[in-house]
């Protein structure tokens, strides 16, 4: 009897180490897989950061209508609002006030520092921003 239960005793502890050991290596893929498309996407929008920053750079201090066209700034923002949804909702925040801030002074890039200097303070709060959440990352 003293030995049918050890036996059962030892199976039951088997069982739940099994049980734990899959549970954390599922928990721990699907976060391994989370903190992946973070990162792609947080690296995809610094990329576009940058290209939405010479955009207005161009536009204001070239004057240069091709380099500098602040209607293709707005496919990069396309872009990076889309990939701010598989990044932390700190990103998501500094893009939408990125947008606001495009909405407000793409027309005058050229014309006004003010609205190069605007959309730069955007576009660097969404890059700490990102920066700050692929330093987070395990």
């Amino acid at each position: 009897m003293l030995d049918a239960m050890k036996r059962q005793l030892i199976s039951l502890l088997s069982l739940s180490i099994a049980f734990s050991a899959l549970t954390y290596s599922t928990w721990r893929s699907e976060r391994t897989e989370q903190n992946r498309n973070v990162r792609e996407a947080s690296f995809i929008i610094l990329r576009e950061l940058s290209a939405l920053q010479l955009i207005a750079d161009h536009a204001y201090y070239e004057k240069n209508t091709q380099l500098g066209n602040p209607v293709t700034g707005w496919g990069h923002l396309g872009l990076i609002r889309d990939l701010s949804q598989m990044t932390p909702p700190s990103v998501g925040v500094k893009v939408n006030t990125l947008a606001e801030t495009w909405r407000a002074h793409w027309e005058t890039l050229k014309e006004h520092e003010a609205s190069n200097q605007q959309v730069t303070v955007a576009i660097d709060g969404v890059r700490s921003a990102v920066l700050n959440e692929l330093a987070q990352l395990h």
